[in-house]
C-alpha cells in the first residue's frame, strides 16, 4: 500500500478513491496468494493513513529539495500494523463491494445461507411447477401495488424478485397474503417463502404464488439450528471462554434454544463441546460471532445431534 500511494498522485487518487479502490478489489492482488479477502481488505484499510501520510511527506521534501539518506520511505520502513486486527465479516466486504461497484463480485449475500437451507429448501436453479415449494433467497426489488379490479380495489399486493445465489425467480404476494406477511417485505432481507409454483407464460421462467414467509430469525425459531463455533489452540484468544459466554448471554434462553458446539482442534487432539445452555441463534448474535472470530469458524445448520 505504501509503494502504491508513494508512486500516485495523491491529490488525484485521494484517501476516499483509495478505499472504493480497495472495496472494490481492484487491490486484492497486493495480498498473499492465498490469503483470505476480508483480511487482504482490512489490512489494505489498516494501512492506508500511514501509507498517505509517508507519500505527503515524501512529496513535500521533494518540494523542499530535500533527499533522504535512507533512499526514501518505502514499504518496508512502514509500521507493522497489529497482528490482531479483524479481517472484514464477508456481508460486510460484499455490501462495500456493492456499493463501489453496483454489483455483488467475490459474494453473493445469500451465500452464507446455503448450508443452512438446502436441506429443507428447493433451490430456485432447481424449480419446477409444484402445488407446494419452499424456497429460500434475497428480496433484490419489491414493487408494492395497490388492486384496481374486482374485490380487490384499493387492496395493497406486491410482485418482489428473490435471489439464493443460483438463480432469480419472482414471487407473487397477493392482497390476503400481503396483508399477514408485507411487514417483512424489505429489500435486502432473506426470507423464506413457502407456495405454489407456477410456469410464467409471458418469460417462460417460474414464479412463485406466495402463501407464508418467514424471516431468517423466525425460521431458526421454529428449527432450532446447531451454532458452531470453530477453534484451535494457536488462534484462541486470550480468555475465550469468558469472552464467549458475555457474547451469549445476552441469547441465552431456559429452553426451545439452539444448541452450542465448541470445535475444538488441538496439535493431537480435537472434539466438539456441547455447552450446557441453549440460545436464540438470531442474525444479530451469528453476525456478532463472525466478526469476534472470523465468518469461517461459525456455522449455523440443521444438524443431526
Amino acid at each position: 500500500m505504501a509503494a502504491f500511494c508513494l508512486r500516485v498522485d495523491v491529490k488525484r487518487a485521494n484517501k476516499r478513491v483509495i478505499e472504493a479502490l480497495i472495496h472494490a478489489g481492484a487491490m486484492d492482488e497486493f495480498g498473499g496468494e492465498r490469503e483470505d479477502l476480508g483480511v487482504v481488505r482490512a489490512k489494505l484499510l489498516g494501512e492506508l493513513d500511514q501509507a498517505l501520510q509517508a507519500a505527503d511527506q515524501q512529496s513535500r521534501d521533494a518540494a523542499l529539495g530535500i533527499g533522504d539518506l535512507f533512499g526514501g520511505v518505502g514499504e518496508d520502513r512502514q509500521p507493522a500494523l497489529r497482528a490482531t486486527i479483524k479481517p472484514q465479516p464477508f456481508q460486510e466486504r460484499i455490501e462495500l463491494e456493492r456499493a463501489a461497484l453496483g454489483l455483488y463480485l467475490t459474494g453473493h449475500p445469500a451465500e452464507p445461507h446455503l448450508a443452512e437451507f438446502s436441506e429443507r429448501c428447493q433451490r430456485l436453479d432447481e424449480l419446477r411447477p409444484k402445488d407446494a415449494e419452499r424456497v429460500f433467497g434475497l428480496l433484490i426489488d419489491l414493487r408494492r401495488m395497490r388492486g384496481k379490479r374486482g374485490r380487490n380495489v384499493g387492496q395493497e399486493w406486491a410482485v418482489a424478485v428473490i435471489d439464493d445465489s443460483t438463480a432469480r425467480a419472482e414471487a407473487m404476494i397477493y392482497a390476503k397474503t400481503y396483508e399477514r406477511i408485507g411487514h417483512k417485505l424489505e429489500k435486502g432481507q432473506v426470507l423464506v417463502l413457502e407456495g405454489e409454483v407456477q410456469p410464467d407464460e409471458y418469460n417462460g421462467a417460474h414464479k412463485i404464488i406466495v402463501e407464508s414467509a418467514l424471516t431468517i430469525d423466525e425460521w431458526r425459531e421454529q428449527n432450532r439450528p446447531i451454532l458452531r463455533i470453530g477453534m484451535n489452540h494457536q488462534d484462541a484468544p486470550t480468555d475465550f471462554s469468558g469472552r464467549l459466554a458475555t457474547s451469549l448471554q445476552p441469547y441465552r434462553v431456559e429452553e426451545g434454544g439452539s444448541p452450542v458446539f465448541i470445535d475444538y482442534q488441538a496439535p493431537k487432539t480435537a472434539g466438539s463441546i456441547r455447552l450446557g445452555w441453549q440460545v436464540k441463534a438470531s442474525e444479530a448474535l451469528v453476525t456478532h460471532l463472525k466478526t469476534e472470530y472470523g465468518d469461517d469458524r461459525v456455522r449455523v445448520g440443521i444438524d443431526h445431534l
